[in-house]
């Protein structure tokens, strides 16, 4: 008889954000293709702000309540902020076992708001806790004291068959970037977190140096105003690519067809960029924060740089431009062993039956 699962999570892709909470799509997607139910409590609203967040969170509280019915067989709860609260009360409701996935910001943001206490008590109330890097589990005990025998980690995985080396030459043709640049990837929602201004500045630096340079930004959000004013303006005028929003689906093409891809980042739950980019065949800078470093391998993978430090990216990039990494392809290879979504779908499964046995 197949598993059911009713998974609450408040970020999920919709026609108008069809990247706003992707992996959590691709999750439970890969989870269907592996033989269980599963069914949804969902927000898709993007929209942020008080009045807004009050009422997508009152109809995402009520959709978990409802589906939480008695032949389910566990919740499972995306982000902890503020899905955790939501979940518990689900999982309490159907007399069912409790999954929590803290992602990243989450873990800082539960602990500093007015739900923590709730939000703690959730924890301690999960049969499970799932953190998608080592850094992350440290950061939730140190944070909310959840022991470590009940926190696995289990990150969101790569879909090999998107992300997957492909010849430069055809994939710079799908993605339509010149032949002859030197193309540099951005890929991130375009928020100050995201280190948007520090990469803008090692690009201006990059550009000093070799005229071949290309930036390419892939993404929406905030800061996006400020990465299409320096595209016209200035130094960087023509040397920036803006590509807007770019599916999960096409976002293959575009990390194969480039030199290198950066991540900027201030702080770094998992880094599913770097492990895509990887995944694809190509070198990574990144910085050396939060869950990146179990991804980027200095000297094999790329190259682990300071945050917030524009001479360090810019360094390294022209470092990875005059010589790819020797070891590259077998830390491409050891990764997309390791975290393949076929994989990770494995492990959450089997965790799952562990819970309900």
């Amino acid at each position: 008889m197949a598993m059911k699962i009713l998974v609450v999570s408040n970020m999920y892709p919709s026609k108008s954000s069809p990247v706003f909470g992707g992996f959590v799509q691709r999750q439970v997607e890969a989870l269907r293709r592996a033989g269980v139910e599963v069914e949804l409590a969902v927000n898709t609203i993007s929209a942020t702000g008080l009045a807004v967040n009050a009422v997508k969170y009152a109809a995402l509280s009520r959709r978990a309540r409802r589906a939480a019915r008695a032949d389910l067989d566990l919740v499972h709860g995306h982000y902890l902020y503020p899905t955790a609260v939501i979940a518990e009360r689900a999982a309490s409701g159907a007399g069912r076992p409790l999954v929590l996935t803290a992602h990243g910001d989450d873990v800082d943001n539960a602990a500093n708001s007015r739900l923590a206490g709730r939000i703690k008590r959730a924890l301690d109330r999960a049969q499970a806790v799932v953190c998608v890097s080592e850094y992350l589990a440290a950061r939730l005990m140190e944070r909310f004291g959840t022991p470590r025998e009940k926190i696995h980690v289990i990150d969101c995985g790569v879909d090999t068959e998107l992300f997957h080396p492909m010849d430069r030459k055809d994939a710079r043709l799908l993605a339509d970037l010149p032949e002859g640049a030197r193309v540099v990837l951005f890929a991130a929602h375009l928020r100050e977190a995201k280190g948007v201004r520090t990469m803008l500045a090692a690009h201006e630096r990059l550009v000093a140096e070799r005229d071949d340079v290309l930036l390419a930004v892939a993404g929406d959000g905030p800061l996006a105003g400020e990465v299409e004013k320096a595209a016209r303006e200035g130094r960087m005028r023509g040397k920036i690519r803006v590509l807007g929003e770019v599916s999960h689906y096409r976002m293959g093409v575009y990390y194969a067809a480039v030199d290198v891809v950066c991540v900027t980042s201030e702080r770094e739950g998992f880094g599913l960029v770097a492990l895509e980019s990887l995944a694809s065949g190509t070198p990574v800078v990144a910085s050396d924060v939060g869950g990146l470093p179990e991804i980027v391998t200095e000297g094999l993978a790329g190259r682990l740089v300071p945050p917030s430090d524009p001479d360090a990216v810019a360094k390294a990039v022209l470092g990875l431009l005059q010589h790819r990494p020797a070891g590259l392809a077998d830390a491409a290879a050891r990764l997309t062993s390791e975290h393949s979504l076929e994989r990770v779908t494995e492990r959450l499964v089997s965790l799952y039956r562990s819970l309900i046995a």
